[in-house]
């Protein structure tokens, strides 16, 4: 196991390296991305992937974080990644990619997205079921410099 703020390796000891749903758990993606660019080789390839502030519309009314900037979100990936890499592509999605089909699952989703059992329990009686959820984020892929 290593953290991604100090990565163990020497540099130029890669050819890629994957950053996925990962990034916005660290307060400085700027550190993780340029250790990453440190390990790789010439001509190597950098990826990563994040959902969007906005991600599962559906539930804005009852996720408190809905809207706001993550340290790494699908708006600011390519702009963070361009910092440290050439970006070489940029692939957003929003689409309605899952269904919730009754009050379970949707208490269960809104848990996963961080709300508590109660207050996931009492949001999940207010869809009208099955609800179909648009998923929003971004994969960038870029190249050492």
């Amino acid at each position: 196991m290593a953290d991604a703020e100090r990565l163990p390796f020497a540099g130029e000891t890669f050819n890629a390296v994957a950053a996925l749903w990962m990034l916005y758990h660290v307060a400085e993606p700027l550190t993780v991305l340029r250790q990453a660019a440190m390990v790789l080789r010439p001509g190597g390839t950098f990826v990563a992937c994040a959902p969007s502030r906005y991600n599962d519309p559906e539930f804005e009314a009852v996720l408190p974080e809905w809207g706001y900037p993550s340290t790494f979100d699908a708006e600011d990936a390519a702009e963070l990644i361009g910092r440290v890499f050439d970006v070489v592509d940029v692939e957003r999605w929003d689409a309605p990619l899952m269904s919730l089909r009754d009050a379970v699952a949707v208490e269960q989703f809104l848990r996963g997205r961080g709300l508590s059992p109660q207050a996931a329990a009492e949001a999940a009686t207010g869809f009208e079921r099955p609800v179909t959820v648009t998923k929003r984020g971004a994969v960038v892929w870029g190249r050492v410099r």
